[in-house]
């Protein structure tokens, strides 16, 4: 049955992060990759917020966590993608860009965790 889980929030996941691509979609390889960032921080947030309400507040039973934290957050977020566009970035020569994206996504999307994690906390 948790597979079945897992599955159902992988396939909520995929498509919401499509959505996301598909809305602030990048043009072209050399351009500074905004969705990747922007789904990688959400899902980071909504990361901490689960597992605080699943942990501490035990807000969250162990079904719906696999089915958000697994399923839905991990097939939305997206560290293929991220690491494929780090590398474009500095194929293409734009090194500055990718030592802002690779630093830019790492402390926001640590920043956004440690806030989902404090927005559990008071709910």
């Amino acid at each position: 049955m948790n597979y079945v889980i897992v599955a159902i929030g992988a396939m909520i996941g995929g498509l919401l992060r499509y959505g996301v691509s598909v809305t602030f979609s990048s043009p072209d390889a050399g351009s500074f990759p905004w969705s990747t960032i922007a789904i990688n921080i959400i899902g980071s947030f909504f990361l901490g917020l689960v597992m605080m309400l699943a942990g501490e507040r035990h807000y969250i039973g162990d079904s719906a966590k696999l089915f958000l934290t697994i399923g839905v957050i991990g097939s939305f977020t997206t560290f293929s993608t991220f690491s494929y566009e780090s590398l474009s970035l500095f194929q293409s020569g734009e090194i500055l860009r990718g030592v802002i994206y690779i630093s830019a996504s790492n402390i926001l999307s640590i920043i956004a965790a440690f806030g989902g994690y404090a927005v559990g906390k008071v709910i």
